[in-house]
């Protein structure tokens, strides 16, 4: 496969992932981020807390991805982790698609 084959594939599964998304966000949610790869797609999350209400919006991301991608992409797999995601964060090294923003001089 080309590059510019690979970048479209690539960039076909970033949008897919961003319409899933919409609607899910909420405050518990820190970042995410996408790996795509020849025979596979990872979604990587970062949250505040994994409550069972977080689980379930992960769950349905997951879910509106794999409709919207169809059958010829595989399941994309997750990872979840807990914390904000710092530059160390896994998802870093991959498409961000979405970073909560964290005020650094905290409250008013």
């Amino acid at each position: 496969m080309s590059a510019s084959v690979n970048l479209d594939r690539e960039n076909h599964v970033v949008l897919m992932v961003l319409q899933a998304l919409l609607g899910l966000v909420s405050s518990d949610l820190l970042g995410v981020a996408v790996r795509v790869e020849q025979d596979r797609v990872l979604l990587y999350f970062a949250v505040d807390a994994l409550t069972p209400e977080v689980q379930e919006d992960i769950d349905d991301v997951v879910f509106e991805t794999e409709v919207f991608l169809g059958r010829d992409v595989p399941v994309p797999e997750r990872e979840i982790s807990v914390g904000y995601p710092a530059l160390g964060w896994v998802g870093r090294n991959y498409r961000l698609v979405f970073l909560a923003k964290r005020d650094i001089l905290g409250p008013d």
